[in-house]
């Protein structure tokens, strides 16, 4: 028996690990196509170790994608009688296919997509976390994958069911226009039903702990409160406050940003606050060459309001769970802090005048946030 997976790269690593703490010891042989095997002949070794004792085969997208269309460095170019094996093996040999986070896939003109449609295996699974868009496109191309001309040709879906449930979405549709979408919509749910299975966190009531979120509150220090006060009263007597000066979104969130670093600790603010910009060539250009210093970078903060009075505190999340939550809005806000502060006005009056308030010293007790997040790794070493 031989089945091939494929999923992210960065997914190989937790495969590895559920097969390892799921599946019985010695049930399945398991074989991967990682980035780590970069020789040629390691991986037709692989390859062929797979089709002759059988088990799984992970493989990532982006390494399915390169073995099947032959193409990569002249090093991992493979003769043309191993380029026919190889596509043997991965196209024609496996039992099932299980396709994590398919919606990689849900373009059919990619060259994951072209490459996955090659399979000529029956049995096809595809696995994704994210809800299928209402997009009719998107779901004949899922669908077409897991079960290939199930839904006709793309030229009879899109006559049959994309252009009428479309037709009806708009605004100016008429009356007849939204009652045939709905139609067709329902109709469409119904014939994919038997290849669907849907599944939200209702199934998993039982199997796993509650969520513990603590949210603690926090003051600022006395050089924090220094250093926050300084800014905002730099930032208003700034652009800020000149008249007839728009204020856009981008602007006001990227002052929040950099805010949110004194937050965490001043001496990561005050290495915002020097951080050289990046010229054209990608080289960086020193914004005081007397106070240069290395610049850190920022982490995901909390979000605070501007205010001309200073906070008395701030609040900082403490997730019970070790899982990082992606697409989180503390992303968005690390992308505002990484942008160069000259992007948000801030210029060198005002940059020289909160360096003379905020402290060039990263003692870790000029931050109650540090002293706490020390205090919580040191209880959870104890517990351990």
């Amino acid at each position: 028996f031989r089945a091939l997976i494929l999923c992210p790269p960065s997914l190989m690593a937790n495969w590895k690990q559920e097969i390892a703490t799921w599946c019985p010891e010695k049930l399945f042989h398991v074989f991967s196509l990682s980035a780590e095997i970069s020789a040629k002949v390691l991986r037709l070794d692989e390859l062929k170790s797979w089709r002759k004792s059988g088990g799984i085969m992970l493989c990532g997208y982006t390494m399915f994608t390169r073995l099947i269309t032959g193409k990569g460095s002249k090093k991992e170019a493979f003769s043309d009688a191993e380029q026919q094996t190889v596509l043997n093996i991965l196209l024609q040999k496996p039992h099932i296919v299980i396709a994590d986070e398919v919606h990689s896939i849900k373009s059919d003109i990619s060259k994951v997509s072209l490459a996955a449609h090659k399979l000529k295996t029956h049995r096809r699974i595809g696995l994704t976390g994210s809800p299928m868009s209402n997009n009719t496109a998107e779901i004949y191309a899922l669908i077409d994958w897991v079960a290939p001309r199930f839904l006709g040709g793309k030229v009879e879906f899109k006559a049959h069911y994309q252009e009428p449930i479309e037709a009806g979405t708009y605004f100016e549709s008429t009356r007849y226009e939204v009652r045939r979408s709905m139609t067709k919509l329902e109709a469409l749910k119904q014939i994919i039903a038997p290849k669907i299975n849907r599944a939200d966190i209702t199934v998993l009531k039982g199997s796993l702990k509650s969520k513990v979120e603590f949210v603690l509150t926090i003051p600022l220090t006395e050089s924090q409160k220094s250093g926050y006060a300084a800014y905002v009263k730099e930032i208003l007597r700034g652009k800020a406050g000149e008249e007839g000066t728009a204020i856009t979104q981008a602007k006001l969130f990227g002052w929040l940003s950099i805010l949110q670093l004194l937050c965490n600790h001043p001496i990561v603010f005050r290495r915002k606050l020097l951080e050289p910009p990046a010229n054209k060539k990608g080289k960086k250009n020193t914004l005081n060459p007397a106070e240069a210093e290395v610049s850190a970078s920022s982490s995901t903060v909390d979000t605070l309001a501007v205010d001309s009075s200073i906070p008395a505190s701030t609040a900082v999340m403490i997730p019970g769970t070790a899982r990082s939550r992606e697409g989180s809005a503390g992303e968005e806000d690390a992308a505002y802090a990484d942008a160069h502060i000259s992007q948000y006005d801030i210029n060198k009056a005002i940059v020289d005048a909160l360096l003379e308030v905020v402290p060039d010293d990263d003692s870790i007790e000029l931050s109650y946030k540090t002293l706490l997040v020390r205090k919580i790794m040191r209880l959870s070493i104890a517990a351990d």
